[in-house]
Order: C-alpha cells, then structure tokens, then sequence
C-alpha cells in the first residue's frame, strides 16, 4: 500500500488517502482483492489534524471568521435589441 497523501488542513478536520492493494509477495505483482488471505482490507481514508483551530488571539483582542446565510441569487434578466 502507498504512503499516506498529505493532510490539507491543520486543524479542524482534514481527510488522507492511500492506494491500497492486494499483492503476490513473491512475484511482487497485484492481483485481485479475493486472493488476498487477509479477509478486511486495510482503510484507503482517514480524518487528520481533527483538532479544533483556535482563535487569533492580538492583545486582549480575539478575531475569528464567522459565516452568515446564503442569501438566494436572482437570475439577471436582459433585453437584446437589435442595431
């Protein structure tokens, strides 16, 4: 199985990938995943840097984003004339 990818984040929830395969140790080529003797393969995810993310503390100041509502978006009407 190849390494695990890097994680994109570094707090509050991220997710790794990994290749994973079934393979013939002394040939060292893949084969299908029901010839494998180990019945479960192993897990090609995984959550890293869960974490929460702290806020930016300046002073006694803290600053931290905050998202409000999408708002809903009107479709822009247009008249062509002609020259």
């Amino acid at each position: 199985m190849s390494p695990w990818s890097h994680c994109p984040v570094t707090c509050d929830g991220g997710v790794q990938k990994r290749t994973v395969w079934c393979e013939n140790e002394k040939r060292r080529e893949r084969v299908p995943d029901a010839e494998c003797l180990i019945l479960e393969k192993p897990s090609s995810i995984r959550e890293c840097n869960v974490a929460k993310c702290k806020a930016v503390t300046l002073g006694s100041d803290y600053y931290q984003w905050y998202a409000g509502k999408w708002s809903p978006v009107r479709a822009a009407r247009r008249r062509l004339y002609p020259k």
